[in-house]
């Protein structure tokens, strides 16, 4: 009768590790999925706000001054709102980036009308 229990409690306390790897599976493809997508949209918006701030530059005066202005201006206005990731040198970055893949311009605004409305891509 002792066995006929112990198989009973093995039976009905199952180890589960086929249920475990079904989960753990789901959830590392979904954090896969959300860093990618995180990644995307990041590289879009840094894509993006390079253009702006080379068509700021291009329709402003064409002084180095001017354009030292208006990046240290906006710098601070974003680190003021967003804490990190915006100096100056970042700035430059995101449109040396922009000069570099401007080729890509039309899969960049078709990703980016799907990505962000037209009010936040502002032209």
């Amino acid at each position: 009768m002792s066995k006929k229990k112990g198989k009973k409690q093995e039976l009905s306390q199952p180890t589960g590790d086929g249920l475990f790897q079904r989960v753990a599976a789901i959830l590392d493809q979904a954090r896969g999925n959300v860093a990618r997508s995180v990644n995307t949209n990041m590289v879009l918006a840094y894509w993006l706000i390079g253009r702006e701030i080379v068509q700021e530059l291009q329709g402003g005066e064409q002084r180095a001054e001017y354009g030292k202005q208006v990046l240290e201006d906006l710098s601070a206005r974003l680190t003021e709102r967003y804490q990190r990731g915006f100096s100056v040198t970042n700035l430059r970055y995101f449109r040396l980036f922009l000069i570099a893949f401007q080729f890509i311009t039309r899969q960049v605004m078709n990703l980016a009308s799907v990505k962000f409305s037209t009010r936040q891509v502002g032209k």
